[in-house]
């Protein structure tokens, strides 16, 4: 994945890249990293935080990168709403599985004050995750992931390490489907600014992703917004997703169903059933879960 974002999210936070100018090195945030080598994003970024919910993982990860001062390991359930710089930093310090140096010297003690602003999010599939949870919580995340892209008219963290770009980036690695994602976005200020298709980003599987980049719209602030309304706007777009992607049958199908008032159970599976799900579940299936499930 690193190899896919990599140039995409250089591109977007270079001097002029794509519009969007910085001056002096980015900062980047990476939700729901675990222990991923995030070594490759240091030699670009100034600040480069890993965020999880893994404790062992973070350890590991904060052992690993003890020599990299740019690399910092965070953690945070992002589902619940908050600042990161109010959050746990991770060090080797930190660590029950911290190595002890053999001539018996402290581990590296955390470093300056964490940010709270960054120049790109990094998302590898915590969204794709979390719109299947409880959509407060993917709400929460959402909100998260804008309040970390505000500005408010700052540099992009408070350690004073580079200048935050006009408008920072929300790079997106997903499998799921576009207009699921743009609905979700939209309730929250994002602007698509660059799409990449067709990417492989696992060996040896068919399935293909798509980056995304996106921005928050010209002075949008949609933490500062009420949060059950965001809920009820997202439910609706996921609703109306499901709904979709689900439908087995057409409209005028579904009204012909309705229409019928006895039917023979051999009718009511040739009704109920596309004939080309048949061969996966067939009528005797369909009779065991009826009787399973009408005791």
């Amino acid at each position: 994945d690193n190899d896919v974002a990599l140039p995409v999210i250089a591109k977007w936070t270079k001097r002029g890249g794509g519009g969007v100018s910085v001056g002096g090195a980015a900062s980047l945030a990476v939700p729901g990293a675990g222990s991923s080598r995030l070594e490759e994003f240091g030699d670009q970024f100034s600040v480069v935080v890993g965020i999880d919910i893994d404790r062992p993982a973070l350890e590991e990860a904060a052992c690993r990168t003890r020599a990299r001062p740019e690399i910092r390991w965070v953690y945070w359930d992002l589902s619940l709403e908050g600042e990161l710089d109010e959050q746990e930093e991770i060090t080797p310090a930190s660590s029950s599985s911290a190595p002890v140096a053999a001539d018996g010297s402290v581990p590296a003690a955390p470093g300056p004050k964490l940010p709270r602003r960054f120049d790109a999010v990094l998302d590898k599939g915590t969204l794709d995750y979390l719109v299947c949870e409880e959509t407060s919580k993917c709400c929460c995340y959402l909100r998260n992931m804008a309040r970390m892209l505000c500005s408010q008219g700052t540099s992009a963290h408070d350690s004073g390490a580079g200048i935050s770009a006009a408008r920072p980036v929300y790079v997106l690695i997903s499998f799921r489907a576009r207009p699921l994602l743009m609905g979700i976005l939209a309730v929250f200020g994002f602007e698509l600014l660059e799409e990449i298709g067709d990417l492989e980003c696992a060996k040896n599987s068919s399935q293909k992703a798509t980056i995304y980049v996106f921005t928050l719209g010209e002075g949008r602030r949609p933490m500062d917004a009420e949060c059950s309304r965001q809920e009820e706007q997202m439910q609706a777009v996921l609703d109306q997703h499901f709904k979709e992607e689900s439908r087995f049958r057409s409209p005028e199908e579904e009204a012909r169903i309705a229409a019928i008032e006895r039917c023979s159970l051999r009718e009511a599976f040739e009704l109920l059933i596309p004939e080309d799900m048949r061969q996966e579940y067939d009528f005797e299936l369909f009779r065991e879960d009826l009787a399973a499930s009408n005791p």
